[in-house]
């Protein structure tokens, strides 16, 4: 073991980055296992970047938030140089969970909701990350409690100045901090650069970083792709594809919104803060809720209404449904004056057609019957003649009228009949679904041969009809004289049948070097610690 101020240190190290190693510790202080980040030596040099260290660590020390890794300790020790000190946590990286498929919106929602959280912990202390990315992700399973996010690693954040003091930090002026694939277009740049152009990494990096890594999670892959060039110059001037265009995601239409704001390239139309972000996420949420609320107890209320109302009727028991609590939405009691009124006419109706049974008289007349209407009939002088015994003794008696029942015919079979007089009912042919989605390629500069799977397309800008039946994923390859090869690979299902997917892609110059106009004569690599 190494002793790094009063914590001993466990070999090997957790792991290693281009600024540090992290080690698991105890602290044989206090009974309890810690994180020592110890930085290498020559971020150490400079008695500028040591001072600037402390306070950035400092000001870390002073945010308590449960998503965001506590910082306990800095330090400097003479033969190691730099340090600082945090909880242990034991989880899973987000990066290692990344691993080619979208993740559900179920999932992606409260991981989303906690990093942004942690984000307007660390700004309201004044603290940008700049280096946001599913490596510092932790996520911590809790069992039913779901899983809880922790942001890690303040190895290259920095405070956020008022003034004018020169802002000296652990990067040179030839160097470009964060990681290639998550970096916000203004961290593209070299600090030299960003000072002639103006440009300021501030916390609307961070939500830029954020909304990389939930276009990542929601797709099943990064934006961009490409060598650190590539990525550099597609943050700085590529627009991605927009999530709702991607074949697989299952994110509601807002989500792809935020996500897209968050990515926009110019920080000012970017969300001012994480809290904003927060709202934005609290309100899809809330609507999100409210909607399975009134789409759960309005469909299965009105099908208990409706059943019992038909049962009620059917057992001539009305006034006990009437009595019922059917409360056919939350909150509030119906007026019962409807079911009044439509008691009396079903009440009403009963007693129509139970007459003749009350009266003793069946529904359909038989032998009998028919002699006794006979004998109503008009007489010579216009009158009508009373209603008489039968006269033959030989007559049948009239049956009961449960018997009348049974005998007479049900008038709806005729119904049958009729119908299939009519003839079958002409219905218009469905129209087929889609099957293809249209690409609409585009190249700057333009004239790219496209290919896809070797077989030779046209040149851009094209319109390109694919199959979207099906689950796939088709790889176009750009090419043209004096620029690189461009592969871009196009996710497709059949969610996307008879959508446009705009694909824009900038040519890159063979041999073209440097990243934001790196000095020349011997410069050394800006990308060189990424």
């Amino acid at each position: 073991m190494r002793m790094v101020g009063r914590y001993a240190l466990h070999e090997p190290p957790l792991g290693e980055g281009s600024f540090g190693e992290v080690y698991e510790a105890d602290d044989t202080r206090l009974p309890r296992r810690v994180a020592v980040k110890l930085l290498h030596a020559r971020h150490a040099v400079n008695p500028k970047v040591k001072a600037r260290f402390h306070r950035e660590l400092e000001a870390a020390c002073r945010v308590a938030h449960e998503n965001v890794i506590q910082v306990i300790d800095v330090g400097e020790e003479p033969a190691l140089g730099l340090y600082y000190v945090m909880e242990l946590v034991r989880g899973t990286p987000l990066s290692d969970l990344l691993v080619g498929d979208p993740f559900s919106w179920a999932r992606i929602q409260p991981i989303a909701r906690q990093i942004a959280s942690a984000l307007e912990a660390i700004h309201d202390a004044g603290i940008v990350h700049r280096d946001l990315k599913p490596g510092n992700v932790m996520l911590v399973d809790r069992g039913d409690r779901g899983e809880l996010v922790k942001l890690l690693d303040f190895g290259i954040a920095w405070v956020e100045q008022l003034d004018d003091e020169q802002r000296e930090d652990l990067t040179g002026t030839e160097m470009v901090v964060g990681t290639p694939a998550y970096m916000s277009p203004e961290q593209t740049y070299m600090r030299a650069d960003r000072e002639r152009l103006r440009l300021v990494v501030d916390r609307r990096s961070d939500l830029y970083s954020l909304g990389t890594i939930l276009y990542e999670m929601a797709a099943g892959h990064r934006p961009f792709g490409g060598d650190h060039i590539e990525l550099v110059l597609a943050h700085r001037q590529t627009e991605a594809v927009p999530l709702h265009r991607v074949g697989g995601v299952e994110v509601p239409r807002p989500f792809c919104d935020l996500v897209e704001r968050l990515m926009a390239k110019r920080p000012e139309d970017r969300f001012p803060d994480a809290g904003s972000v927060l709202a934005a996420l609290d309100a899809m949420e809330q609507s999100q809720t409210a909607a399975t609320r009134t789409a759960q107890r309005r469909s299965p209320t009105e099908s208990i209404a409706q059943t019992e109302l038909r049962t009620a009727m059917g057992e001539g028991t009305l006034a006990a449904a009437i009595d019922e609590e059917l409360d056919l939405a939350a909150g509030f009691r119906r007026p019962l004056w409807p079911l009044g009124v439509l008691a009396a006419v079903a009440v009403s109706v009963g007693v129509f057609f139970a007459w003749p049974y009350l009266a003793g008289a069946p529904d359909e007349p038989s032998s009998a019957t028919t002699e006794l209407a006979s004998a109503a009939a008009p007489d010579d002088r216009g009158g009508r003649a009373a209603i008489a015994e039968p006269a033959a003794p030989e007559a049948e008696p009239a049956p009961s009228p449960v018997e009348a029942v049974e005998a007479a015919p049900a008038p709806v079979e005729d119904a049958p009949a009729a119908a299939a007089d009519a003839g079958p009912e002409e219905t218009a042919p469905a129209e087929p679904a889609p099957t293809t989605a249209t690409l609409q390629i585009s190249t700057d500069p333009p004239g790219s041969a496209v290919t896809i799977d070797g077989n030779d397309k046209g040149v851009t800008p094209l319109n390109l009809e694919v199959d979207a039946s099906s689950r796939q994923t088709v790889e176009l390859t750009l090419t043209q004289a004096g620029y690189k090869d461009r592969k871009v690979p196009i996710r497709l299902d059949p969610s996307l049948a008879g959508s446009v997917i705009v694909v824009r892609e900038e040519m890159k110059k063979r041999g073209r070097s440097g990243g934001g106009g790196a000095p020349t004569g011997g410069s050394r690599d800006p990308f060189e610690d990424l």
